[in-house]
């Protein structure tokens, strides 16, 4: 149903109202009352029109969890913090952040204004090369998909008898002993891979369910690893990519009518577990909670990441003076050809000669809970400012406001490559709000990430050259 530009106006006008009156009675902070109209706006906006907006409408969502959402409960709902912070130290958060999603949001909107037609080039003709390409994908995905849910199984499993921090600590050095075990864990990145060279090539809905049952299976294989984040950043790349083909194909419905029931059940259950599961990771002590506690912990948990900006900007003058947004220079392919060491796991040395601003925040706050497992986390935000003040703020995250609309612009394009590639770092833009800004060129220069994509795309050119030379030969 379309909704009058009588009652869109109303309804920015009501929710806004709403906002002031709110942000006067407990008395917020203009800069935070500023960011929360801004991301309200921007979740009207990315409603307006999801199928071609749900790359900022999801990272909209990991923007206000991760980084908004505890604000917003200490302040607003009068929730005690963990910790209490200055004034300063507040104030600047929330600057930054208000910097940042204007800039992301600017930037979105500036290079996809010029991209308004509904046409696909060559939705018409499905090409050998992509159909090739297609299979090959899915071959490679189906073939490394075990070996994933072996590493998840033997990971819950390691994590179950010797703790969450574990992982951290003493996994890395397990990995690299066990040559097997080190060779089946970076099928993981192939498997990712492959699946989002299959999402590039843009399926029909039917070719598109089984592999999508697939997929979401190795999530929940994931669960027992501790790492939840799998879980909620694949899901939110399902959401984008059938959101994505609801503008492309809109007569394959792929957008049940009662999505709105389905996101009002998944939201709380999905908060309800992670709270549960986090408990259980850490080994506290179950506490029974209502319905809405548990929807508050969440919330309250997922937004820990404000602390680690703020954090990052009291100490700033005790972290190692480094040029932390190089990081994807220290690792993969980079490291490689620059004979750069690659350090893994907590310890001193990554905390201070890495170039990783987790690692390096995490020792300084943390000590040796940090040696033992724990962490900071980091934030893109953070680095930024470390590395370049407010302004590096403002052009990292223009940088990021072009990387979410090239979805928009290559959606109606043949190149398959492009539309591979950020698929591929979709999911690690949206962490970026808690972790590296440059994650996400970590993982496209993986030699795992560049070998599978050299594989399926040179083989594809390859047999569909070939068939289209024997189908010439045979007319």
């Amino acid at each position: 149903m379309k909704i009058s530009a009588e009652t869109q106006f109303l309804i920015k006008f009501f929710s806004c109202f709403v906002l002031v009156i709110w942000s006067v009675a407990v008395q917020a902070d203009i800069v935070l009352f500023a960011l929360l109209t801004i991301l309200l706006l921007l979740f009207q906006f990315c409603l307006k029109d999801i199928t071609r907006r749900s790359v900022l409408f999801a990272f909209g969502v990991a923007f206000f969890v991760f980084l908004v959402g505890r604000e917003f409960l200490e302040v607003y709902l009068n929730i005690e913090p963990d910790t209490r912070f200055s004034e300063q130290t507040n104030r600047h958060l929330y600057l930054s952040l208000l910097m940042s999603i204007i800039s992301i949001w600017s930037a979105f909107y500036f290079f996809t204004k010029k991209h308004t037609t509904n046409s696909f080039e060559g939705a018409s003709s499905f090409s050998l090369y992509r159909n090739v390409l297609q299979k090959l994908s899915l071959v490679s995905f189906y073939i490394s998909m075990p070996f994933v849910i072996i590493v998840n199984y033997f990971i819950s499993q390691y994590v179950s008898k010797l703790g969450y921090y574990a992982y951290y600590t003493d996994f890395s050095e397990l990995l690299i002993n066990n040559t097997l075990l080190y060779a089946m864990s970076k099928m993981d990145i192939v498997c990712d891979v492959s699946f989002c060279t299959f999402l590039a090539t843009l399926p029909s809905k039917k070719r598109f369910t089984i592999p999508c049952i697939s997929y979401f299976l190795i999530l929940l294989s994931s669960i027992g690893t501790g790492q939840r984040s799998t879980l909620i950043l694949g899901l939110m790349l399902l959401f984008v990519f059938i959101t994505y083909m609801q503008s492309l194909s809109p007569e394959e419905k792929w957008i049940p009518r009662k999505i709105g029931l389905y996101v009002l059940i998944a939201i709380p259950a999905l908060a309800l577990f992670s709270s549960l599961w986090g408990q259980k990771r850490f080994g506290d002590e179950y506490k029974r909670q209502s319905i809405t506690e548990e929807f508050t912990a969440f919330f309250y948990n997922q937004g820990v990441t404000s602390y680690v900006v703020k954090r990052a900007y009291e100490y700033e003058g005790l972290i190692p003076d480094q040029m932390y947004t190089s990081e994807f220079l220290y690792s993969g392919l980079p490291a490689i050809l620059s004979g750069k060491e690659v350090i893994h796991g907590n310890n001193i040395e990554h905390a201070t000669k890495g170039n990783s601003f987790t690692h390096a925040l995490g020792y300084i706050v943390l000590g040796d809970a940090y040696l033992a497992g724990a962490g900071t986390g980091s934030s893109y935000i953070a680095e930024l400012y470390f590395d370049f003040g407010y302004f590096g703020i403002i052009i990292g995250s223009i940088l990021y406001g072009w990387l979410l609309a090239l979805f928009y612009v290559h959606s109606r394009s043949r190149h398959i490559f492009i539309r591979a590639l950020l698929f591929i770092v979709f999911t690690r833009i949206l962490w970026a709000c808690r972790a590296s800004f440059t994650g996400f060129l970590s993982y496209a220069f993986s030699p795992i990430t560049i070998l599978t994509l050299l594989v399926l795309f040179g083989l594809s050119s390859l047999i569909s050259r070939r068939s289209s030379t024997s189908q010439l030969g045979v007319q």
